[in-house]
């Protein structure tokens, strides 16, 4: 089963009952194979509409494929997904490892968008790095591969990426914070 999370997020619920034991799914060596299970699952239909074709065999194509899963360990500041307002029957199938969300995120699109918004982005192979000029100076973010697993493994928007980032631009932009500082961004998650 699968289901589109956003422009370029795929969830796709696998289930591991096929497994022999609890034991086994916590501490055996059988770990799940995403990359195995998700061929298996032929999901080659669904990736289809997470991709950005007006980008294919174009010089700014950022298509590609980061799967992730959500998992029970967290970065600092978001809450563990015990506390999410999920179904109890499915959360304790999630613990009791019966069934594994796994994440299929394309950056093509926020990388579009963040081009929009002015920012340059630079590619080189699986490395992502975005930057932009601000009052003369180069505001480089860095790699992109924290904002990529914050979407694959707590269900980041692509949206909020784009806050994150224009946010600290316009500070920077308004003088707030001052050109050649470093700056930790971070993730955290609220529940209301």
């Amino acid at each position: 089963m699968s289901e589109q999370a956003g422009a370029g997020l795929l969830l796709i619920g696998i289930n591991t009952n096929t497994m022999k034991s609890l034991f086994s799914k916590f501490f055996g060596k059988s770990k799940v194979n995403l990359h195995k299970r998700l061929a298996k699952a032929g999901i080659n239909k669904e990736l289809v509409h997470i991709m950005d074709v007006t980008q294919a065999h174009t010089p700014e194509n950022a298509n590609s494929l980061n799967i992730g899963q959500l998992r029970f360990n967290t970065f600092s500041g978001v809450p563990p997904l015990l506390w999410w307002t999920l179904e109890s029957e499915f959360l304790r199938k999630l613990i009791f490892r019966q069934v594994v969300i796994a994440t299929v995120f394309n950056p093509a699109h926020l990388i579009k968008k963040l081009r929009t918004l002015g920012f340059k982005v630079d590619i080189k192979g699986r490395s992502v790095n975005v930057s932009k000029i601000v009052r003369g100076a180069k505001c480089d973010i860095g790699k992109m591969d924290y904002f990529f697993r914050i979407v694959t493994e707590n269900l980041a928007t692509e949206e909020l990426i784009i806050s994150m980032l224009t946010t600290t631009i316009e500070k920077v932009e308004a003088g707030e914070i001052p050109l050649n500082t470093l700056i930790n961004l971070t993730y955290q998650q609220y529940f209301e």
